[in-house]
């Protein structure tokens, strides 16, 4: 939870670890969304499970009293995975190593997400997670312009040996046709966490997500722009969070 920020609701595009391993061959599981979830934790489920190779995990939800939305999250570490919802096509899959798609109060119950590890040779170790939301947080990706999936919960990372470019998708709140400017109603902070230098194995990156996510005082730049554009430091690894708040409240 952020001090002093002008804001009532935040989101987050990365989460919480947990500690369950689940192996999966083409499994299905179904969550629930009963939690409770609270100002500063979102989080409505948060799991690890290993994907086998060339396997499909689908996943159900049992709808939650009160949400508005969930953001259905899955994490990586090198190899990309697909995540894509009822039917694989370009405008609801996504590929990546942190990818989120978003399912609306009213499909919660019927909407089927589907991940895939479509490496020949590897197995992967995943952490899959839910995020709940209100009616009155703003929908990430909710007024997307750009990115192939209409809304669309995720960062696009760029780099080359010098720079490091982020791209988001601007937050929807409070205005279904997306006409009024973002920037009257949210505000963005950038963050980014430096792992331990020259430690690139999953262990220590999964590490790094969690700790991010725990600090209560995170130091970030506010940003305007829908782009960041931050210096690349040759063998240390770096964690990207963007959280959006809607300017209803003081939080003290």
């Amino acid at each position: 939870m952020l001090s002093n920020l002008c804001a009532t609701k935040l989101f987050s595009l990365v989460l919480l670890i947990s500690a369950t391993v689940v192996a999966t061959q083409d499994f299905n599981i179904t969550i629930p969304l009963n939690k409770t979830t609270t100002f500063g934790d979102k989080q409505l489920y948060g799991e690890f499970m290993t994907l086998n190779r060339t396997s499909k995990l689908q996943v159900n939800f049992s709808k939650g009293k009160d949400l508005a939305f969930i953001i259905f999250q899955v994490h990586s570490h090198v190899y990309n995975i697909t995540l894509y919802k009822n039917v694989k096509t370009y405008k609801t899959s996504v590929s990546g190593t942190n990818v989120g798609l978003h399912s609306g109060s009213k499909e919660m119950e019927t909407d089927r997400f589907f991940v895939e590890n479509l490496n020949t040779d590897v197995n992967l170790k995943l952490y899959v997670a839910v995020l709940g939301y209100f009616v009155t947080d703003p929908i990430p990706g909710g007024c997307n312009m750009e990115f192939s999936v209409p809304i669309s919960p995720y960062m696009k990372a760029i780099y080359n040996r010098d720079y490091i470019y982020v791209d988001i998708a601007p937050a929807k709140y409070n205005d279904p046709e997306c006409s009024q400017s973002t920037e009257e109603f949210i505000q963005l902070r950038f963050f980014m966490l430096y792992l331990p230098e020259q430690s690139f194995d999953s262990d220590v990156y999964f590490e790094g997500i969690k700790t991010a996510l725990a600090l209560s005082c995170l130091s970030g730049i506010c940003v305007g722009a829908m782009r960041v554009l931050y210096w690349w430091i040759y063998g240390l690894p770096v964690l990207s969070i963007i959280l959006s708040s809607a300017d209803v409240g003081f939080l003290t």
